[in-house]
């Protein structure tokens, strides 16, 4: 299964601390723009690459803080009915902060927030598992649809 991760390019270090963690539990990302790119490759080209990681994701994680590329891949995210992990500040989390308020939807969003003095690097491996576990439960709802619609068809 695959996981998109966005987030601030000031955030790249976070990034690639959970797309270590997350490799441990053989989770792949869809795209990781965190790799270095070919100078001469358009922007819009990147931005397109962006976004189809974001479509073919099984999962999508948003760290906050975001920029507006964070804000537009979450965004993407909702239009493609993704499953949602966001990680930030409370305030942000919970959309309280006015910044964005589509963090505040009731959707398939599992929200997960920092109390500001716990690191990232101890909650990278945390949030991994959280990863896996949702990916797992998806994995169990699409067989047991399958499995529904097989017998349906009998």
């Amino acid at each position: 299964m695959h996981v998109y991760i966005a987030t601030s390019l000031a955030n790249h270090a976070n990034h690639n601390l959970l797309r270590d963690e997350l490799a441990k539990h053989g989770i792949r990302l869809s795209f990781d723009w965190t790799l270095p790119r070919d100078p001469e490759i358009p922007r819009s080209e990147l931005a397109w690459l962006e976004l189809q990681g974001v479509k073919y994701a099984d999962l999508v994680v948003v760290l906050l803080p975001g920029g507006r590329g964070t804000h537009v891949e979450f965004g993407a995210a909702l239009a493609y009915e993704k499953p949602i992990i966001v990680y930030g500040p409370e305030q942000q989390v919970n959309g309280t902060l006015g910044d964005c308020i589509f963090f505040a939807l009731d959707k398939d969003i599992i929200r997960m927030s920092m109390d500001g003095y716990t690191t990232f690097e101890f909650m990278a491996p945390k949030l991994a598992l959280l990863v896996a576990q949702r990916l797992k439960a998806l994995e169990y709802r699409q067989l047991s649809e399958d499995r529904r619609e097989e017998s349906q068809n009998e």
